[in-house]
């Protein structure tokens, strides 16, 4: 009975795509969002209409994945009993708040990552410069000088990359959805300073030519998030990381993560998708954990109609993260002015 929707305000029924007339009531709420929204994350939809009381109190969502001309809609979904076996449900539009969230999670994932090495080279040659400055070696300080330099302008190239990153979060081309068979590369660009243990990549030959929905920059901050929590959990901060590549049906692609750090519990596992989640028992802020990163990661698949899964590995300690990501055929792939949200 619960499910039976009885009534709905003009908004709801906006969002439901219900017809104004009273003959559109009366049918189960799944039913009506099922052809529309993705219900996410499905632990908190486990049950529905009948859920725990844990459950109703879990943040949830319906959402309207991107396309090629318009942008995700989130409408994050609040339970409420009202007694004589009835419920109150409101969906509130939260995708200005969702896209704050993935600005700020682009922006501190960016200078954590991009900024790190330059900044040192930096300070490790001022540092140098003023030890030399008594002994007035001017080779050596024209050297510190040029070393200073260059990593000032890397810098500089770093911030406008950083700004290109913020950018493309809030609206992506078509034109710059990233080819799958370029993943690799990028794997090695990217965790060259990231220090390490040994990462293996192999990609699928059928899955080299797809092209993924996500831009290049969305993938490498994306994949940045993983590789920082399988350091973070490692118990030497070195994991060995291998990542696998290969189509899952003929539009996604499966990019499987796998580490040798830490095995989580199954309520982990269970929780780690939700926003706001720590995996940490006690969460000091010394280390970043698997709280927003793994919720962004998430949030931004469902944007675009993929999705993210985590196991314990089986032959060890250590997780995989199985991401699937869509890679549609554009209809008109000359028509490169057509926009979609990233």
């Amino acid at each position: 009975a619960h499910d039976l929707i009885s009534y709905a305000n003009v908004r709801a029924r906006q969002y439901l795509n219900l017809a104004p007339h009273p003959a559109a009531l009366n049918t189960p709420f799944m039913q009506l969002v099922a052809s529309e929204y993705r219900c996410e994350p499905q632990i908190a939809w486990d049950g529905w209409p009948n859920l725990s009381d844990e459950a109703i109190g879990m943040i949830r969502y319906l959402v309207h994945p991107e396309t090629l001309t318009a942008q995700a809609l989130w409408l994050q979904v609040e339970v409420m009993d009202q007694g004589d076996a009835t419920r109150l449900i409101r969906l509130r539009n939260v995708t200005t708040q969702m896209g704050l969230k993935h600005d700020t999670w682009t922006f501190h994932t960016s200078i954590l990552h991009k900024f790190r090495t330059p900044l040192s080279s930096i300070i490790v040659s001022m540092n140098l410069i003023t030890q030399r400055l008594a002994p007035q070696s001017d080779s050596m300080l024209t050297q510190m000088s040029e070393i200073a330099l260059r990593g000032a302008e890397r810098l500089n190239d770093q911030v406008s990359e950083i700004l290109s990153y913020i950018q493309a979060s809030k609206v992506g081309v078509v034109t710059g959805r990233c080819p799958v068979g370029a993943i690799p590369a990028l794997i090695k660009e990217m965790s060259t300073p990231m220090g390490f243990g040994e990462i293996i990549v192999t990609c699928d030959p059928a899955a080299a030519s797809m092209i993924s929905v996500l831009p290049r920059q969305t993938l490498e901050l994306i994949l940045i998030e993983l590789f920082n929590n399988s350091k973070a959990f490692h118990p030497q901060q070195t994991p060995n990381i291998q990542v696998a590549i290969a189509p899952s049906s003929h539009d996604t692609v499966n990019i499987v993560v796998s580490d040798d750090g830490a095995t989580l519990s199954p309520e982990q596992l269970t929780h780690v998708w939700l926003p706001y989640y720590q995996a940490e028992k006690y969460f000091t802020g010394e280390v970043r954990g698997m709280g927003l990163g793994l919720t962004m990661i998430a949030t931004r698949l469902w944007s675009v109609n993929g999705s993210a899964h985590i196991t314990n590995r089986d032959n060890g300690p250590g997780v995989v993260v199985t991401l699937t990501i869509p890679c549609p055929k554009l209809t008109h792939p000359d028509d490169g002015a057509l926009v979609m949200r990233s």
